[in-house]
């Protein structure tokens, strides 16, 4: 009975002590230069120890001071970066405390002798420049084969539904381009799901005019959530792309289905080409009837680049080939 007891007393106890434990818990701390002054603006990043993806991100305010609220209590890995001082990067675990105050954390400028330590070090997973997001692919791991949708998955701030719709920062993203040009079609989904995401290099998310604005030159107050996917050097001068297949046998009074996509993709200063293979007796068509517009030769003449695409398909929509300038 009195083992009973106390096990029961244990139990009781451990309880407790639990419930004490926070959960959640608030860092905070400042961004200061040797000399004890603030560093407003500078970005302050939480990665995961265990894969270095990000967690959370913020900026600083005019005293240099940043806060993150409602962490899971744990380890992270803290990054602060300032333009000419050399990134802080520092192991943060977190004890008991439901407020982790680490307060001055101070940033060396850089010299010519700290060079090489920056170029090792600076490759931050995300950096702002004004209104512009901009991530380092490189940073956010996807398995080999993956599309640009799969990237977008893994970027902090940016949400993808089962449909393929894009929203960042909160917003519908109504616009996708490629090295600041429209990739082909209206549709953001027709670059998403057709580029690789190892030809990417950097992904960036910034509010642009709309396309009337632009043509007008007048500023009609609206703005375009926009996502610019920046290409790697190796992907402008040759062409890249893939091709899947699917199938299944028939069964239980159901003809077999198969399912296959490809396409082929090549820019350059003055040209994009993009060729899209879709085929398939499952009823998924791939393009909507704007980007089959689109393909088919609606025409902007806003510039010089000559685009060239080709789209095929065997779900309803008829082969078509055309060259246009946009």
């Amino acid at each position: 009975m009195r083992n009973l007891f106390l096990l029961a007393a244990l139990c009781l106890l451990t309880v407790v002590l639990r419930a004490q434990t926070p959960t959640r818990f608030t860092l905070q701390g400042r961004a200061v230069d040797t000399l004890n002054n603030a560093l407003p603006s500078s970005t302050v990043m939480l990665l995961s120890p265990k894969d270095s993806s990000m967690v959370n991100f913020g900026r600083t305010d005019d005293k240099g001071a940043f806060t993150f609220k409602n962490l899971k209590a744990g380890s992270y890995i803290l990054k602060v970066t300032f333009v000419g001082y050399i990134p802080y990067n520092a192991l943060i675990k977190n004890g008991d405390d439901a407020v982790l105050d680490l307060g001055g954390l101070k940033l060396k400028p850089i010299t010519k002798e700290l060079m090489e330590v920056v170029v090792r070090t600076a490759k931050a997973p995300l950096t702002i420049k004004g209104d512009t997001l901009e991530y380092n692919a490189a940073s956010f791991k996807v398995p080999p084969g993956s599309t640009v949708e799969d990237l977008l998955r893994k970027l902090p701030g940016v949400q993808i539904d089962q449909d393929g719709n894009i929203r960042a920062q909160g917003q519908a993203v109504s616009k996708v381009t490629v090295d600041g040009k429209q990739f082909f079609g209206s549709d953001p989904k027709l670059a998403t799901k057709n580029l690789q995401a190892d030809a990417i290099t950097k992904v960036q998310v910034f509010s642009d005019k709309t396309e009337q604005a632009k043509l007008t030159g007048v500023d009609d107050g609206k703005k375009e959530k926009t996502v610019n996917l920046q290409l790697k050097d190796e992907y402008k001068k040759g062409g890249f792309g893939k091709v899947t297949a699917g199938g299944g046998p028939a069964s239980n009074n159901v003809s077999a289905r198969y399912d296959v996509r490809g396409n082929y993709n090549k820019f350059d200063s003055k040209r994009q080409l993009s060729a899209v293979l879709l085929g398939n007796n499952t009823n998924q068509g791939g393009l909507s009837w704007n980007d089959y517009q689109d393909f088919r030769g609606v025409t902007r003449s806003t510039g010089t680049t000559t685009r060239i695409s080709a789209s095929a398909a065997i779900t309803g929509i008829f082969p078509s080939a055309t060259i246009m300038k946009a």
